[in-house]
């Protein structure tokens, strides 16, 4: 039985043939449907949308700061303001935010929200490509171009990130597919909507004010090969790319500034990049980039996994493979010349900038760039299937693919898990707003499902929240709704008289003096001391705490299982234990009846005869709640950490106490009468 493998699917037409003829008249139907032209490019489009969607409301964990601004000015559009350009965050342009503040509207102050934007945004560049390519190269290469654009590392973990760069690899293949079709056809339609969609392209991100240029150099191409020029088609093209772009355009006139202000941040031109030697810093860029494709990718954690090439090595061969062909037939070939030209001119935004190879500012690239890999896997498909048999070369065409799908998957997995990618996606600014939230019962947390629900925080509840944290941490301010609640310090002074909640919780910056806000703990409550989440700069090699949690809950909380007095006022109320990770921790609990000046030491060992099992010796609450601070009726957790592999006797207890480190001195435990009796307490020890 011979079988045409024109399409990678035709190898299933001799069974729906056999189907077809034994069934109704649904199994002729489904045959159609299967080999229609753009069943197979369904199958990559789902395929894209399942590496894109899926635990997109887990992974990437947090939610970058960039992000984050996105989120904010969404909210802006939402309330009413239409901006053609955001000038916050280094300036942006609008497409994706105000596409971001649709899905806010529907799902709610969520990281998803964001993300779920980009997700769909590279999902639809999917067909786009095909599209594009099909008109170009031929179906056969379209399918594979479009079915590398779905299983690539870079634009899969693109596709996953709440930035607007995402875009213009969409708006790419389509800016590209109406000018082939309307040269081949010669519609001036055609022209039209490729121009419209040029137009629409600098409205994602500033890589696509490259755009014109290629299609520039293009016409330059033709021109040197002596091709007949669409001039009526060209002068269509940019007329309407004129009209879409004008309310961008009139901005970056009178807004020049505002609107070119990240450009030369960035540009290896400022001397403060370039360190006096432009030249040097070019060159060097050059290398770099040209390298990002098989040898170095980019090293931020969240445009890449760290230092990983754009392919991995089978795919780099083809990738290779294609470009020399595309240099050996540009200039018989009209078609082969543009992917080169574009490549190279969409790759000077990372060139002319810092930390070349940058995966953002090279993302003009996309998705051309496939093209190169695809014709290259052509070339080893049709010279298999010479050498061999067309099956034969399927089948090595699907082991190729499949292993690079499993590299881009694995690969994936192991990144969004890395403390690279927790510390860059600024996860613990995130995971604080989700405690925030989750204590006021209102706003997205972790766990809740995809769609934030309209509720109203808990009227018994009150954080108070230092104002750096705020005004530092883009993504709390869009995680965490401002209400009644949430009470920044600042504010303290200015709030009206309300009642006294019964929960509350102060989080302060842990390198400011914030003594003077624990008054805002309620009295007689029962006062808890953590500390935060960590967080990490992009070129920081050591993690610092976030904040310090302050919480005060009813006293009546507070166990009471072994009540003795200390000197000083001080009393100890109870304990609990709780197993850990890092071995057993023990939560004591004292009260103070009367101001402290002195700030005493907690011990607690664990003896077993002369043998010491575990020890602890700290300032109670880990430091951040000294006796000092205390205050009369307050009752504190004091938690110690016995770091231990010994089980001990079940008979044996463990001693605690207070004492001056100053003089070593330790404080006497008081009979009813006030008489000195030992100069510690034993508690029982864990049920094992």
């Amino acid at each position: 039985m011979s079988v045409d493998l024109r399409s990678p699917l035709a190898i299933i037409t001799p069974l729906t043939r056999t189907a077809a003829s034994e069934g109704g008249p649904l199994l002729p139907r489904i045959r159609r449907l299967i080999l229609s032209e753009w069943f197979p490019v369904l199958l990559i489009t789902l395929l894209a949308a399942m590496l894109r969607l899926y635990g997109l409301d887990r992974w990437p964990p947090g939610l970058y700061h960039d992000e984050a601004f996105n989120g904010l000015d969404a909210l802006r559009v939402i309330a009413g303001q239409r901006p053609v350009f955001f000038e916050a965050n280094n300036g942006r342009e609008p497409l994706f935010i105000y596409l971001t503040a649709a899905s806010i509207s529907l799902l709610g102050r969520s990281p998803f929200a964001i993300r779920l934007v980009a997700a769909l945004l590279g999902t639809l560049t999917v067909p786009a490509t095909y599209a594009m390519a099909r008109e170009w190269w031929g179906r056969r290469q379209a399918l594979l171009t479009a079915l590398l654009t779905a299983i690539t590392f870079w634009h899969v973990n693109l596709s996953r990130i709440g930035f607007r760069a995402i875009g213009l690899p969409l708006f790419n293949a389509l800016t590209l597919c109406f000018l082939a079709r309307g040269l081949r056809r010669g519609r001036l339609s055609d022209f039209g909507l490729s121009g419209l969609f040029l137009g629409m392209s600098l409205y994602t991100y500033l890589a696509a004010r490259i755009l014109p240029l290629v299609l520039v150099a293009w016409i330059a191409f033709s021109l040197l090969r002596r091709r007949s020029i669409n001039w009526a088609g060209y002068a269509v093209l940019s007329a309407v790319a004129l009209v879409v772009a004008s309310p961008l355009l009139i901005y970056a006139i009178q807004r020049w500034e505002a609107f070119l202000s990240r450009s030369y941040q960035v540009s290896v031109l400022n001397p403060a990049i370039n360190h006096g030697d432009p030249a040097v810093a070019l060159l060097r860029n050059t290398i770099s980039t040209l390298g990002m494709f098989n040898l170095r990718g980019d090293f931020i954690p969240r445009h890449n996994m760290p230092l990983r090439p754009v392919f991995d090595p089978v795919m780099g061969i083809a990738f290779l493979l294609g470009l020399v062909l595309s240099v050996r037939s540009a200039w018989r070939e009209p078609g082969r010349g543009l992917p080169l030209i574009f490549t190279l001119l969409m790759l000077v935004p990372t060139i002319m900038a810092e930390n070349a190879p940058h995966f953002l500012r090279s993302v003009g690239v996309l998705p051309v760039l496939f093209v190169f890999p695809a014709l290259g896997l052509q070339w080893i498909w049709d010279a298999l299937a010479s050498r061999t048999t067309k099956n034969v070369a399927l089948l090595g065409m699907a082991l190729v693919l499949g292993c690079s799908l499993y590299k881009t998957v694995a690969d994936y997995g192991q990144h969004v898990q890395s403390e690279a990618a927790y510390y860059n996606f600024e996860s613990g600014a995130a995971e604080l707003a989700s405690e925030v939230n989750a204590f006021l019962g209102s706003g997205w947390h972790e766990g809740l499902r995809l769609q934030v629900p309209p509720t109203m925080p808990l009227c018994s509840r009150q954080v108070y929240l230092d104002d750096r944290l705020w005004r530092d941490w883009a993504s709390l301010r869009y995680l965490i709704p401002k209400t009644q609640s949430l009470t920044l310090l600042s504010e303290v002074g200015k709030m009206a008289a309300m009642s006294v909640p019964d929960q509350v919780r102060l989080i302060v910056w842990p390198y400011d003096e914030y003594s003077s806000h624990l008054s805002l703990l309620p009295l007689d409550s029962l006062i808890s001391v953590r500390e935060g989440p960590w967080e990490r700069g992009d070129l920081e090699t050591q993690a610092r705490l976030l904040g310090i949690i302050y919480e005060a809950t009813p006293s009546a909380l507070a166990p009471t299982n072994r009540r003795a007095q200390l000197e000083q006022g001080i009393e100890l109320l109870g304990y609990r234990w709780q197993t850990t990770a890092g071995g057993l921790e023990l939560y004591l609990y004292w009260r103070a009846a009367q101001p402290l000046e002195a700030d005493y030491t907690v011990f607690v060992q664990w003896r077993r005869g002369s043998e010491m099992v575990a020890q602890s010796d700290s300032y109670p609450a880990r430091g951040y709640y000294s006796t000092h601070q205390w205050r009369p009726g307050d009752i504190v957790e004091d938690p110690h950490l016995l770091e231990t592999a010994t089980v001990p006797l079940p008979d044996e207890g463990v001693s605690v106490g207070m004492y001056s480190l100053q003089t070593m001195t330790r404080l006497q435990v008081l009979d009813p009468s006030g008489t000195p009796i030992a100069d510690q307490v034993t508690i029982g020890l864990p049920q094992m």
